[in-house]
């Protein structure tokens, strides 16, 4: 509970009839007036701890000179002041409590509440109307990150009131948000006469934590409510896995050999395709069943693995040491049972941290590593499962209406679609037989990456040694299935798992379908988009600004390319308009009749499509709940099958005629998968006439939309208008018109989210940089409750795998932050280095950086800078961001010929801020551009020979 107490002396026995009567552990009291020369025994309360902070400023000389104010008690200024009460027998540790040295600083009191895997982190906050703003508090908040923490709680009077709009609530919230925390709601906490405000708060980890929250129904205290939170620490996490498992030991016997052979040998003397394959599958259940049974795993772990019978009897002696003691008051029994406690303490603290890593290095390879962490609730937030809020039925009675959005592809409207005239020039693609060497090597791969859950109940994961023996058997499987244009029904089945996009789902839209097809089905799935992808790749068939489902194309280009072109505009005095669309479950809603047209268009044969007919019809799903039971399979009549890999690239060829209908936007539009993009560039003076043309192409899209089958999410589609700062103070949006789609006006926004980049009008990354800030520690929160045990290179790899990615994702697009975001940005990865190490806050961290062999988040940009131009150079990247380099010319620049004459090439990186163009790199200085660590790795060395064979190349050729 939280009260701003204005005087704790003068409401004392209000504040102890308050603890006495109600059940609270934890109190904390702002503007507690009390002075460092007022004694703590005047405020006592029985069963409860007073802990103080006072605010101990000497009053000013001239009163402290006043012949009536000489008395002691007026020698410290009166106000503020902090005091916590904590219920007896709860251990608590002070951890900061700083003595401000000006009115305007922030007061604070921070402890460590708890022990063991239950420590909560407390902070209790008074800041004066018009003090200075909380950056350092939360700075050292963020610098606490890395400790082993289950939960944090921030109370105070804040002097933030967050029902104003103000700078300095925008602020604050932005400073709470960074830190990955959250504002308990509470409405006005301060009352006056003629006004309501929120001044007072309660801030934590996660709202998910709080189980209730309740305010005064009248002001306790000088017109403030008290406001208290019931907070739930978290429970450890069980480490035994739950449900059935096969003995992998029991198949890497000959005999297992021996006897798949003969069930492959029969299934290969049928004649139909279904019959081959469902005896092939069958005969492989039959094999596991006999040499590798299922079994059933304990469901119950034991509550402590590593409190073993030697513990357990030292506990108890220690236990008749503290009778003894109470029974005689010998002095030297309580220090024997102290001392006894204490090495008791330490050696279950390392008994624990024993077992936990020596099942650590049980685990052999990087799967069983990370399925251990994910046991002891490190690797990752675990989501409840949406079963607890739905059935079954329901939800799959949701998943069938998405899907059956269109009907099926009725026979003869297939006869049509391939009775369409197409033109002759357009290369034409058929399905080719594939070879026993081709199938081998795509069933090591869905081998290498397959668990032991399938859509069929057949795992892949337990033939990982006799591959070789499966490949002939389904080389004949896939041939036949090519030759007949027919698809196996056996794997036109999917069973779901369904996850839950948020923490407490209110509706089934608020769950995703994880759909499990059989592994064999992903083995043939996988040939044959190898096939769709060369054709479609060798003959240029997708659109170039299509960077989805694409090797060397990513979403990272897709926004280098976006963001150099915003630059480059901004440095020619242009105002960059984009619009970006949404639409409802594109993959899900697709119309199957539309998708054939569309590549009977771009020249696929009559036998291409007639197996991929019948690929996509007839498909079924059923739902499987929480204890292995499935619902009845339902067909389903639209979208292209998830988790099939077939599926991104056909939706890329269906929807790549978009990219055709556009009329002003045929170069400037980007397209990833469903997420269209579209831009124009213009001065000031032709705003209004670009919005129209904009919002012509914007109908296109929707227009074409509706034909294709499609539904755009006009709701969810943004605009945003981007310029230097100098033509955003100039522009009177008021008098601009508004892009318009279907009669609903798109207005522009201050920030949108690009594919995972934060952008705001003036490319400032503030924003995106804030967003980066919380979700790092949002991840350092949750992994700081192995911090104790884990050993070092484990929690390397954690930092690696959940961290360093937020850092790099597309941060050639954020090339030119500003100094203090990129100071930002290396305070994240020291706090990083602060956890592993579990360093203190004052630590030197350059020697840590040297053993990591980590690079400052400037040289990682300015690493991935030369690793694209190595790519560009080499043909490893999208056309579209090698337009972006240009040579100079046969006459290089002076630093160039100093360098050995060199050509020079230009690369793409515009600084809108100081509108300067790009700079430029040669042969030698592209180089030596790159931090030490870089440059002498392996992975580069050949890096700087490469550049310079390729220059010389080019101006040979000049």
């Amino acid at each position: 509970m939280h009260i701003n107490i204005n005087s704790l002396r003068d409401h004392f026995t209000q504040v102890r009839d308050l603890l006495t009567t109600q059940n609270i552990d934890v109190l904390s009291l702002v503007e507690s007036w009390m002075t460092p020369n007022l004694p703590s025994t005047m405020c006592n309360i029985p069963g409860y701890k007073l802990i103080r902070n006072d605010r101990g400023l000497l009053a000013t000389a001239a009163k402290r000179r006043r012949k009536h104010n000489r008395k002691r008690k007026f020698k410290y200024m009166q106000g503020g002041g902090i005091a916590v009460y904590i219920r007896n027998g709860i251990p608590h540790r002070i951890l900061h409590a700083p003595q401000i040295v000006t009115l305007n600083e922030t007061e604070c009191l921070w402890m460590e509440i708890g022990s063991g895997k239950q420590k909560l982190l407390f902070g209790a906050v008074y800041r004066r109307p018009g003090g200075f703003y909380l950056n350092e508090l939360f700075s050292f908040y963020r610098s606490m990150c890395h400790r082993a923490y289950c939960g944090s709680i921030l109370a105070g009077d804040f002097n933030v009131d967050l029902l104003s709009d103000e700078y300095e609530t925008a602020h604050y919230r932005h400073l709470v948000s960074e830190a990955s925390l959250d504002i308990v709601p509470f409405g006005a906490t301060h009352h006056g006469l003629t006004f309501d405000t929120a001044i007072d708060h309660i801030i934590v980890d996660s709202l998910d934590k709080v189980i209730a929250s309740t305010k005064s129904p009248t002001p306790f205290a000088a017109a403030h409510d008290s406001i208290m939170v019931e907070y739930a620490l978290a429970a450890p996490l069980p480490l035994c896995s739950v449900g059935k498992y096969r003995d992998r030991r029991c198949v890497a016997t000959p005999e297992f050999a021996l006897e798949l052979q003969s069930a492959l040998t029969s299934a290969r003397e049928m004649s139909d395709l279904n019959e081959m394959v469902s005896a092939l599958q069958t005969g492989m259940v039959a094999t596991l069943d006999t040499f590798a049974p299922l079994r059933a795993r304990s469901s119950r772990a034991t509550a402590a693995p590593w409190f073993t019978p030697a513990l357990r009897d030292r506990c108890r002696f220690r236990d008749g040491l503290y009778k003894a003691y109470k029974r005689g008051r010998c002095p030297a029994l309580l220090q024997r049972y102290r001392s006894l406690r204490r090495d008791i303490k330490c050696d279950i603290k390392r008994a624990r941290e024993s077992y936990l890593i020596g099942g650590l290095r049980r685990c052999e390879t990087d799967s069983q590593r990370w399925s251990y962490l994910r046991r002891i609730g490190l690797s990752g937030p675990q989501p409840p499962s949406p079963l607890g809020f739905f059935t079954a039925a329901k939800l799959l009675d949701h998943y069938c209406t998405v899907t059956t959005a269109h009907p099926c592809c009725s026979p003869e409207q297939f006869v049509r679609i391939t009775d369409l005239t197409v033109d002759d020039a357009i290369p034409s693609f058929e399905f080719r037989p594939v070879q026993e060497t081709e199938v081998l090597l795509s069933l090591t791969q869905v081998a290498g990456r397959a668990s032991a859950c399938s859509g069929d109940g057949l795992s892949l994961s337990y033939f990982s040694d006799t591959l070789s023996l499966l490949a002939p058997s389904l080389t004949t499987i896939f041939n036949l299935s090519i030759s007949t244009c027919q698809y196996p029904s056996l794997w036109k089945k999917s069973i779901i798992r369904p996850l839950s996009k948020v923490r407490v789902p209110q509706s089934p839209s608020q769950t995703r379908p994880i759909a499990n097809l059989a592994h064999l089905a992903k083995v043939f799935d996988k040939l044959l988009t190898a096939q769709l992808t060369e054709h479609l790749e060798t003959f240029s068939m997708l659109s170039p600004r299509q960077s989805g489902f694409r090797k060397n194309f990513s979403t990272q280009t897709a926004l280098i390319k976006i963001t150099e072109d915003i630059r480059r505009g901004v440095e020619d005095g242009l105002i960059t308009i984009l619009v970006l669309f949404d639409f409802r479950s594109a993959f899900d809603t697709l119309d199957h009749a539309t998708l054939l047209r569309a590549l009977k268009l771009q020249n696929f044969s009559s036998t291409a499509l007639a197996l991929l007919h019948s690929y996509l019809s007839n498909r079924s799903q059923a739902v499987m709940d929480d204890v292995g039971g499935l619902t009845a399979f339902r067909e389903y009549t639209s979208g292209v099958p998830q988790g099939s890999t077939p599926a991104p690239i056909l939706f890329a060829a269906y929807i790549d005629g978009l990219t055709r209908a556009l009329r002003h936007c045929t170069s400037t539009h980007m397209l990833f998968a469903d997420d269209l993009q579209i831009y124009l560039q213009c001065p000031s003076n032709e705003l209004n006439e670009t919005v129209a043309r904009l919002s012509e192409d914007a109908q296109i899209v929707s227009d074409w939309a509706l034909t294709n089958g499609l539904s755009l999410n006009v709701a969810k589609t943004k605009a945003i208008l981007f310029a230097s700062n100098q033509y955003l103070m100039r522009i009177d949006l008021d008098r601009v018109g508004r892009v318009n789609l279907n009669g609903t006006v798109i207005p522009f926004e201050d920030r949108v989210v690009n594919l995972g980049l934060v952008m705001t009008p003036a490319l400032s990354w503030d924003a995106h940089i804030r967003g980066i800030s919380s979700r790092i520690h949002g991840v350092l929160h949750r992994l700081r409750a192995g911090a104790g045990f884990l050993p070092v290179n484990v929690k390397e790899m954690l930092i690696n795998a959940f961290i360093i990615p937020h850092l790099d994702y597309a941060c050639l697009a954020f090339m030119d932050i500003s100094a203090t975001l990129d100071l930002k940005l290396r305070r994240l990865l020291n706090t990083c280095i602060r956890y592993i190490f579990q360093l203190p806050r004052d630590a030197a961290l350059q020697p840590y950086y040297a053993r990591l062999d980590w690079l400052l988040p400037s040289q990682r940009r300015d690493y991935f800078l030369n690793m694209q131009t190595f790519k560009v150079l080499n043909g490893l990247c999208p056309e579209y961001i090698s337009n972006l380099y240009h040579w100079t010319g046969v006459e290089v620049r002076r630093s160039a010929r100093i360098a050995g004459g060199a050509p020079t090439i230009e690369v793409p990186f515009a600084d809108s801020s100081t509108l300067k163009s790009g700079f430029s790199i040669s042969a030698a200085n592209s180089w030596n551009a790159l931090p030490a660590q870089i440059r002498s790795s392996g992975s580069l060395a050949s890096f700087k020979s490469l550049l310079g064979h390729y220059m010389r190349r080019q101006q040979n050729a000049q």
